[in-house]
């Protein structure tokens, strides 16, 4: 009986002993582990994903403003990303779409230019900011770079703005056998300077259905049938909260009717000419009758 005891005791000294050991043996190893801090409010590094070589940070500036660089391919997104010009304090004073100069469709750093007109500033300085296109719309995707620069206080007399009409191609809007789809595929975007103004949507809308194709864009195997005689922008409406657009055209003589191919690319040209703006993610006309076939 004594021994049974005796064992017993000595049993559970060993157990206790390799117990304490252990979790000795586990803080030894725990101490030694790396910890991660993670710094919320510490700034993306992005130096891989963009580089804008003009403007530099502290330069001077004035509308319009001319920005180029490099971004690699996952920061466009149809060739294209959004930058905007702030004052020092976060007013937007201008916007507009970089566009890459050459495929997009890559890993690899793309060049990129964009010509952006800006209002007059209240502040002497404030920043480009440069987003990536995030089509998803999630948070923690969005990338951006802000440049801070420095306004001139000498803006020049007559500010423009330099905005897109769309004209067709029929050369890049043909199938496998040759046949043209009539479809958006075939526009090209073509600059064209209007004066700046606080209404530019409405501005370069009613500019585009005014202004005849250029003799350059003719030469260059472009075509558009703006503008129609009798046709001009009565109205237009921006809801702010869904991106919808509603443009209210007047159409005396019916010219926005024809055959379905025709229709089809005028819808389109101006659909393009108004969705340039990001503020605007979709485009209905008025009255009904229109663009009809």
């Amino acid at each position: 009986m004594k021994k049974t005891i005796f064992y017993l005791i000595i049993g559970l000294v060993i157990i206790s002993g390799l117990i304490i050991l252990f979790i000795k043996i586990n803080i030894l190893f725990k101490a030694k582990e790396p910890h991660l801090t993670i710094e919320s409010n510490k700034p993306l590094d992005i130096s891989d994903f963009i580089v804008v070589d003009k403007p530099r940070a502290g330069d001077v500036i004035e509308s319009p403003v001319t920005i180029v660089g490099q971004a690699r391919g996952q920061w466009f997104f149809e060739g294209s990303f959004p930058i905007k010009i702030i004052d020092a304090s976060g007013e937007q004073l201008g916007e507009d779409a970089a566009e890459a100069q050459s495929n997009w469709m890559t890993n690899d750093f793309v060049d990129f230019r964009a010509v952006i007109s800006f209002k007059s500033p209240a502040t002497s300085s404030g920043f480009v900011v440069v987003h990536n296109d995030n089509p998803s719309g999630l948070p923690e995707k969005a990338k951006e770079l802000r440049i801070p620069v420095v306004f001139s206080s000498n803006p020049p007399e007559s500010q423009e703005r330099t905005v897109k009409f769309f004209y067709y191609d029929s050369r890049l809007d043909q199938d496998e056998s040759g046949n043209i789809l009539c479809s958006p595929k075939g526009l090209v975007a073509w600059g064209y300077n209007i004066p700046f103004t606080t209404t530019p949507i409405k501005d370069t809308i009613e500019a585009f259905l005014i202004t005849p194709l250029p003799e350059k864009a003719l030469l260059a195997g472009l075509s558009s049938e703006f503008p129609l005689p009798g046709v001009s922008l009565e109205s237009l409406n921006l809801d702010k909260d869904s991106g919808i657009l509603t443009i209210k055209l007047s159409d005396k003589n019916n010219n926005t009717q024809g055959g379905a191919c025709r229709v089809a690319i005028l819808r389109a040209q101006l659909e393009a000419v108004a969705k340039q703006f990001p503020e605007v993610k979709e485009v209905r006309f008025e009255p009904e009758t229109l663009f009809q076939p």
